[in-house]
């Protein structure tokens, strides 16, 4: 009995020990933390601001959980403010890449006033910090059970998202060579229900990749500046589920024009495109004339399943699909596509 009480007075002494010794580390990666977050939030940025509530930090003595009660960040550029309360942002206390959370709604008001509620069942990430210190360069985000609504309608939802992305280092707001990665899970949008392929899609995935810098946030100089230069977006290994849509094997460049509208060529391979061509002629998207001369110019067989390659085009602000050859069909213009920046950063370059 008294080597157990002599056991359990050593085991209690080494404990207030340890945490005497890793109470100021902690304290003091605490207030480093808090700093941190606020000196982020204060560094000045060309048409972005962002502004946050108290910062509380907690997780004593082996992690740094931090709470934020309020978040705002507002672009001039995209005429848009983004809201949330109550996020976290946690590490280890010897670690430097942190995850965050957001645990209540969110929110994105436009110039004009109209505002978008979106609530989620998760909403987190993580942001990789390089060893020495340097801003982050990375992240990912994950959600899952994801609502938008507007005034109280619903307007979209998604089972999950995500998206990871991985930026060199750099000076450049976004380096090139960046790279990400993207993925949604049965995104459901109630305005598509009359549309040629549902309300639902099932799977929209893709490998992207920057070439050219994006030299800082100001999007209404930095975008023209890399349209100029002659910047690209890669895009390797995408993959779009929709209805009676199954494409995969999507890849190509796209760059912008001088409207700074995308422009260029995917290659898109459909998997039973006959499904996919009837629905759009269904939905009046395209005529039976045009829906057989597609399916002929590349040597279609009605009587099997066919996997095809096509050509979606990005032409004049229209996304176009036409055959592979482009010079057997009359193409199909299928969605307009709008500037990135406002037209008064078009006519502004």
């Amino acid at each position: 009995m008294r080597s157990f009480r002599l056991v359990s007075l050593v085991v209690i002494a080494l404990g207030v020990m340890a945490v005497g010794a890793i109470a100021p580390l902690w304290y003091g990666a605490a207030r480093a933390l808090e700093a941190g977050i606020r000196t982020w939030a204060e560094t000045p940025r060309d048409a972005v601001s962002i502004e946050i509530g108290r910062v509380a930090v907690s997780g004593f003595p082996f992690a740094l959980d931090a709470t934020i009660t309020s978040f705002a960040i507002a672009s001039a550029d995209l005429g848009a403010r983004y809201y949330a309360e109550h996020v976290r942002v946690s590490r280890g206390l010897m670690d430097r890449d942190a995850t965050f959370e957001m645990v209540a709604p969110q929110q994105i008001t436009l110039a004009s006033g109209t505002a978008f509620d979106i609530d989620a069942d998760r909403f987190a990430g993580t942001v990789r910090t390089p060893q020495d210190g340097s801003p982050a360069r990375g992240f990912t985000l994950s959600a899952a059970g994801v609502r938008v609504r507007w005034q109280g309608l619903a307007l979209a939802s998604a089972q999950r998202l995500s998206v990871q992305e991985l930026a060199p280092d750099g000076s450049s707001a976004i380096p090139t060579s960046s790279r990400a990665e993207l993925r949604i899970v049965g995104l459901n949008v109630p305005a598509q229900r009359r549309g040629p392929f549902g309300d639902t899609l099932a799977e929209l995935s893709a490998n992207l990749e920057l070439e050219g810098a994006l030299e800082s946030s100001t999007l209404g100089r930095s975008i023209p500046a890399w349209q100029r230069a002659g910047g690209r977006l890669y895009v390797s290994d995408a993959v779009v589920r929709w209805g009676t849509l199954d494409a995969g094997r999507i890849g190509g460049a796209l760059r912008l024009d001088t409207m700074l509208r995308p422009t260029g060529r995917l290659s898109i391979t459909f998997r039973d495109p006959a499904r996919t061509f009837e629905a759009l002629a269904a939905a009046d998207w395209v005529d039976p004339k045009t829906r057989t001369e597609l399916m002929n110019g590349v040597g279609y067989d009605p009587n099997r399943v066919a996997v095809l390659p096509y050509c979606l085009s990005f032409l004049d602000g229209w996304i176009v699909l036409d055959d592979i050859e482009q010079d057997q069909t009359a193409p199909i213009r299928l969605w307009r596509v709008p500037s990135l920046v406002s037209r008064r950063a078009v006519e502004d370059r």
